[in-house]
């Protein structure tokens, strides 16, 4: 009986060996399990991060964009009225603007008397001179770029000097 009772003893202990081992195979694949689940949803986590900023990459992008398209057009803007402040600027030296004279008995234009000359296209110098582009003067081609002499006082349009 005694050998029968550690044959039991030896038979329980190897099943209580056997669940243990069960057991421990069971939690270490649970664990394994787990820590599959756990980066699985750390490396989803990793695209969703990217994607968001791949996103506001892009919203920076087209913000830039439309920003230098912005900047660009407001240049052209800028551009257009400087060109347009030029014109009103070109007069000559009676200050008369071509589109702007106009005789009280009709809408021709009136110019300086024949044979005075025009300045136009000027700008006052550093040194006190004015250059521009002069017409109407028997010592001058029309078109050509001169520049004049110092002036004594200001260079106001519509001046005679």
């Amino acid at each position: 009986e005694e050998i029968a009772e550690r044959q039991r003893q030896d038979e329980a202990r190897k099943k209580a060996a056997a669940k243990e081992q069960a057991e421990a195979a069971l939690k270490a694949k649970k664990e394994r399990e787990e820590a599959k689940e756990r980066q699985r949803e750390e490396e989803s986590k990793k695209k969703e991060e990217q994607a968001k900023a791949r996103a506001a990459e892009a919203k920076a992008r087209a913000e830039a964009a439309a920003k230098a398209q912005k900047e660009q057009e407001d240049a052209r803007e800028r551009q257009r009225a400087q060109d347009a402040n030029k014109k009103d600027v070109e007069a000559n030296f009676f200050g008369n603007r071509d589109e702007e004279v106009a005789t009280a008995n009709n809408d021709k234009a009136a110019g300086p008397p024949k044979g005075v000359p025009v300045l136009s296209k000027w700008r006052k110098n550093s040194d006190g001179s004015i250059s521009g582009i002069i017409s109407g003067s028997p010592a001058y081609v029309d078109g050509d770029a001169i520049s004049t002499s110092p002036l004594k006082g200001e260079a106001i349009s519509g001046s005679v000097v």
